[in-house]
């Protein structure tokens, strides 16, 4: 280990192109390193006016659930007995001391709860939700109908409960309509049978860790004796991308700590393009699987369109169409519909110099279709990401950011 350690020492000013891009970033705020797992930061934006005489009548939404404990004990049940003995055996440095004392508390305030929505994520939806109540008013003084449809997860089933909740104190007699069960998580949460994303990307992942990663780097920056330490982990590459995942939960919790923080700046480098370049390959338009995105993405795309049509009937009472899901789905959707900013077909390779996880997939990540109509009856679509404007490059707008309908829809289509 001690070799490795000076041979990376020697290259570390060798550190490719990426991290310079990404460095200062997540040199200001850590959490941007936790890639997919950074909590949802609402900045305040100033919307485009619609044309004379729009107003907006119904809302088309899909969010992933907001900030959570670990999807599973995997990370938990690797790192805990490491941090245990070496606690035990005095192997720990002063950093590792106070690492180990705020993961305790984190681990602890977790139990029993793994997967579940924490207070964070809680709080993250009932903003969202209040904020489209107190953005669009128009659209529930008309039509009184909410639909909400949820992922069978409590976690997502939690974050729809405090959206709503937080959309009915800013409305009134507001009727909302709430279901889930397999039939609906068969779309809402859709994984095909061989999932090529999922397997390619882990095994990138691990190419690119063992290929350019100094594990000891990190280690020798919690644990006095890599020697000893050699002992208990077997596999060091496999240790670090665990530790470094189970870091990402801390800033999600009730105690709120970054245990990123703790790391080196190198280490969260390192472990962000790893993470980073996964989740594109796994999930959005790569140039490895060029289809696969548009695959998982359609099912929820079907239902979609279903759900705008038979919303913009005129004799529809429907206000908005809610969707609470998981990242896995709103990745492959906002791809397949060529969001900007995730359009753009990338190698595992470009990935990190081009796109950031942390920008476009956080927790409470969330796509929002707001319909404007006039008195003739024209209809406009602004469409909107984590609550701000945005467009597809693909097509053109018929005013800012304003799409009519008909173009929009003959769009999303043909999509292949």
């Amino acid at each position: 280990m001690r070799k490795l350690l000076t041979f990376f020492l020697s290259v570390v000013t060798a550190v490719c192109s990426s991290a310079q891009d990404h460095r200062q970033a997540i040199t200001e705020n850590p959490r941007q390193a936790a890639a997919n797992l950074c909590n949802y930061e609402y900045v305040p934006a100033k919307y485009t006016a619609a044309p004379k005489g729009y107003k907006p009548f119904y809302i088309w939404h899909y969010g992933r659930h907001g900030s959570r404990y670990m999807s599973s004990s995997v990370e938990t049940d690797a790192v805990r007995p490491v941090f245990e003995m070496a606690d035990s055996c005095g192997l720990l440095t002063e950093t590792g001391k106070m690492y180990w004392a705020d993961l305790k508390s984190i681990l602890d305030e977790q139990d029993g709860m793994v997967g579940m929505l924490t207070t964070l994520g809680a709080e993250e939806h009932r903003g969202i939700g209040g904020r489209m109540a107190r953005n669009f008013p128009q659209v529930f003084k008309g039509r009184k109908k909410v639909r909400c449809v949820s992922s069978t997860s409590p976690r997502c089933l939690l974050s729809m409960t405090n959206f709503t909740h937080a959309l009915d104190e800013g409305t009134k007699d507001i009727e909302f309509d709430f279901i889930t069960g397999p039939k609906y998580y068969a779309y809402i949460a859709y994984h095909p049978e061989v999932q090529e994303g999922v397997i390619l990307s882990g095994d990138k992942e691990m190419d690119f860790r063992r290929a350019e990663s100094c594990p000891e780097i990190l280690l020798s920056h919690f644990f006095t004796n890599l020697d000893k330490m050699s002992q208990t982990i077997a596999d060091p590459y496999v240790f670090e991308r665990r530790l470094y995942q189970l870091s990402c939960m801390g800033h999600l919790t009730d105690h709120g700590k970054c245990l990123l923080e703790y790391f080196p700046q190198e280490a969260l480098i390192r472990n962000w393009e790893a993470r980073n370049a996964r989740f594109f390959l796994a999930y959005a338009n790569s140039k490895e699987l060029p289809h696969y995105a548009s695959e998982v993405a359609a099912p929820m795309m079907k239902v979609m369109l279903a759900d705008m049509d038979a919303a913009l009937r005129k004799d529809s009472p429907v206000a908005a169409d809610l969707s609470f899901g998981h990242d896995v789905t709103l990745m492959p959707l906002i791809s397949h519909i060529g969001i900007k900013g995730m359009h753009e077909k990338l190698s595992f390779e470009e990935v990190n110099d081009k796109w950031s996880s942390a920008d476009y997939i956080c927790m409470g990540s969330n796509i929002q279709f707001i319909f404007y109509t006039n008195r003739k009856g024209d209809i406009l679509v602004k469409i909107m990401y984590n609550e701000k404007e945005t467009s597809i490059p693909a097509l053109e707008a018929s005013f800012g950011p304003y799409y009519r309908w008909d173009t929009l829809r003959d769009y999303l289509t043909g999509l292949e």
